[in-house]
């Protein structure tokens, strides 16, 4: 049965989810008139490295801290909580400063290197000097979700990103020409400076509400060392893979006899334009598999299978539903949105191209967070990692060979397939054949209370049965 709370979360964290990513869009559209698609490609492999020093930070820090808060709280255990909520921020805080130090670092052989673009090398040591706070504000999201604080977030996550938009067209209007190293240094530098205040805020209002709580003290890190260290491990290796996708998809578009600079703006106008938009409708599957991670780890806790497992048919088959309607209305619309957004008829082509994938993506979105919620965090990375490799083995044998169909293949084949074994680990774990049917165990919980109902049971009391000791009376 939906409960009350994953609906209103759900819709709160979508209603907000779809405002920023409009503002997002808008504002992605604008920075596609001021560099153009080459520049957006570009700019978006440099945030693929931070990306990667993210990953870093993070080492499985952000799930920990959900799956732990949402465990301690459901048992009403609140000094635990606050001492893995504090675990967390320490744990993401040293490794985020490790991790932002070695990007700065080695900023200038990435962007010599990789990134085939020395002038963005002031962009990645800011990137590295602002890292920590990005860390801090993603664990601390993950605590308030899991302690239902919806609102809060939602508040909180708008005015930063807004903010950030802002300042970053402050500072873009304030420049005398629109470089790539400036432009891509007021993006990082407007969302660093928004994103340690919302951090701050998040942080002092968490303290707030736990001052009163004390910490427990002691106490074994085994719940969160099993947690982090192997969602750690394979989320680099998942990571690194993954930037080995995104660098090899321009060099691999180049070496099809394409030159570098259509190469990186094929790359920009996918990454940078097609993608937001095509991703733009599962903001809904997004906050909805959000909420249910912190829902069904509190539920998987108290060993509530049949609710365990009516959350997740009806969470499915809504997620295939909505998915095929938003297929559907981007396929039809997709030369109008390429064209009204970016004044680009090549947007329009490859999100048509990109459009009927929908229903595999999000639904694999919904399908990750259920696997995360019931503490199935380590099959799903390996699901991930394994998915991952194959990607790039596909994309070093089609992409110099077919180029951007190349890419297209590549992409459906390991999305697919990422999908099928997400869902085959997920109806393993609730031992549901088929999720999408209704449970038999509710079925004959049912028909068992309406038994007794009917045949008047000590304590239902029926239409047709009532008790004999009370008629004698």
């Amino acid at each position: 049965m939906f409960r009350k709370a994953i609906v209103k979360n759900t819709l709160l964290l979508t209603a907000a989810s779809l405002g920023l990513r409009s503002v997002s869009i808008l504002f992605q559209s604008y920075l596609t008139r001021v560099i153009g698609a080459e520049g957006i490609g570009k700019l978006h492999l440099a945030m693929t490295a931070g990306a990667v020093a993210m990953t870093v930070g993070l080492s499985g820090a952000r799930v920990a801290a959900m799956n732990l808060t949402a465990r301690y709280f459901g048992r009403g255990d609140m000094p635990a909580m606050k001492q893995a909520i504090a675990r967390c921020l320490c744990y993401s805080l040293f490794l985020s400063l490790f991790a932002g130090g070695m990007l700065s670092l080695l900023a200038r052989p990435i962007a010599g290197r990789l990134l085939h673009d020395p002038t963005l090398s002031p962009a990645l040591i800011l990137l590295g000097l602002t890292l920590a706070p990005s860390c801090l504000m993603a664990v601390l999201g993950g605590c308030y979700t899991a302690l239902g604080k919806v609102r809060t977030l939602v508040a909180v996550s708008a005015a930063d990103r807004l903010c950030s938009i802002a300042l970053t067209m402050l500072w873009l209007n304030l420049l005398p020409s629109y470089d790539l190293t400036a432009v891509s240094c007021a993006v990082i530098g407007g969302g660093a400076i928004c994103s340690s205040g919302a951090a701050g805020v998040l942080l002092y209002l968490l303290m707030r509400d736990l001052r009163s709580v004390q910490a427990a003290k002691g106490g074994s890190c085994r719940p969160f060392l099993q947690l982090c260290i192997p969602l750690a491990l394979s989320e680099y290796l998942r990571s690194g893979l993954s930037a080995a996708e995104h660098f090899l998809i321009p060099r691999g578009l180049r070496a099809s006899s394409e030159s570098y600079d259509y190469a990186m703006a094929c790359y920009g106008t996918i990454h940078g334009m097609v993608f937001p938009v095509l991703m733009f409708p599962c903001a809904l599957i997004t906050a909805l598999s959000d909420v249910l991670v912190p829902t069904l780890s509190r539920m998987n806790a108290q060993n509530d299978r049949p609710g365990i497992r009516a959350v997740i048919r009806k969470s499915i088959a809504f997620g295939i539903a909505f998915a095929l309607i938003s297929a559907a209305g981007e396929f039809l619309l997709a030369p109008w949105l390429g064209q009204t957004l970016y004044s680009s008829a090549l947007a329009g082509h490859y999100l048509r191209l990109f459009a009927p994938l929908i229903l595999i993506l999000y639904c694999d979105a919904l399908v990750d967070g259920m696997l995360k919620g019931l503490c199935e965090q380590a099959a799903n990375a390996k699901i991930n990692t394994v998915t991952a490799a194959l990607d790039v083995l596909l994309l070093l044998l089609l992409l110099p060979r077919l180029g951007i169909v190349g890419y297209l293949i590549s992409f459906t084949v390991t999305h697919t397939i990422n999908f099928a074994m997400s869902l085959s680990r997920l109806i393993r774990v609730t031992r549901s054949p088929q999720p999408l049917k209704r449970d038999p165990l509710q079925k004959s919980e049912r028909q068992i209370r309406h038994t007794e109902n009917r045949s008047g049971a000590p304590g239902h009391p029926g239409r047709t049965g009532a008790d004999p000791a009370a008629k004698s009376a």
